[in-house]
């Protein structure tokens, strides 16, 4: 199967600049783009705004560290609701426009 990238859309952005910065908002840039995108399964053909649940769900989850994005994308590529519920996005399909990063200390 070919993965088509997915570019992000204006909002995705701005909650990953939120998150991210330098190197480390590039390549979180670069995970939501190549693998987020069309490989999720029954996603193909989505546009950036379709995925906006999706991805919204994998950067809430990584709480800005750079590790746990890969994790949740590996989680949504097997099945993205298990994503949705564990970010709290499960329920209402427009939970997800409310939520604004706010990256909390691990210590």
């Amino acid at each position: 199967m070919v993965v088509v990238a997915v570019l992000l859309s204006e909002e995705t952005e701005k909650r990953l600049q939120a998150l991210f910065q330098g190197e480390d908002l590039k390549l979180a840039t670069d995970l939501l783009v190549s693998d987020c995108a069309d490989n999720l399964p029954f996603r193909r053909g989505d546009t950036p705004s379709d995925l906006e649940r999706i991805r919204y769900a994998v950067m809430k989850l990584s709480n800005g560290d750079l590790s746990k994005p890969d994790e949740a994308i590996q989680l949504s590529q097997i099945d993205w609701r298990d994503t949705l519920v564990l970010a709290g996005f499960g329920d209402d399909p427009r939970s997800h426009d409310e939520w604004w990063p706010e990256v909390e200390d691990s210590d």
